[in-house]
């Protein structure tokens, strides 16, 4: 039973880390939507800053311009950052991890299944106990990463809004 509970535990971490790399999917969606925008009106900005040089809208549009590409670069800086896997968070070696499975037994299909499956409960409870801390500690970096992403991502629609303002005001003036 206690292997199970500690199986279900990790499950549920795993999850969880997933769930974290789902929405950075999102957040890299609105980063290249927020991108896209930036390169199909470069030029009309640019028309809009040098037809109204020294204008109040002017120097709006160049501050919340460079504002934006700032705010996009660095919210897809911190999603790769999120999706970037990591797998060295310098836990012992695991008879259940997929790298320590791979480096310690290379092509020996025989002598895994036998030493995998001769694991006692207590080793295994050992070994998962030590993966629920490392995957714990993989879901933090990116939950770290994603929350960062985010504000990124926030402050560059917040200046897109605001160029899109300007780019009016401008076109009335």
């Amino acid at each position: 039973m206690k292997v199970e509970r500690l199986l279900q535990i990790l499950d549920g971490i795993q999850s969880q880390i997933r769930f974290l790399d789902t929405k950075a999917q999102i957040v890299l969606g609105i980063d290249g939507v927020m991108a896209g925008f930036l390169g199909l009106h470069t030029k009309t900005i640019a028309s809009a800053v040098f037809d109204r040089w020294l204008s109040w809208p002017s120097i709006g549009l160049e501050i919340f311009y460079a504002a934006y590409l700032i705010a996009v670069v660095l919210s897809l800086y911190w999603v790769f950052k999120t999706v970037y896997p990591r797998t060295d968070v310098n836990q012992p070696k695991s008879r259940i991890f997929f790298i320590h499975i791979a480096e310690n037994y290379q092509e020996d299909y025989k002598r895994v299944s036998t030493e995998l499956v001769d694991m006692s409960d207590e080793e295994l409870s050992d070994d998962t106990s030590k993966q629920i801390l490392a995957n714990s500690r993989v879901g933090l970096e990116k939950y770290e990463s994603l929350k960062k992403a985010v504000v990124w991502m926030a402050i560059s629609v917040f200046c897109w809004i605001s160029i899109l303002t300007l780019l009016f005001v401008a076109a009335k003036a």
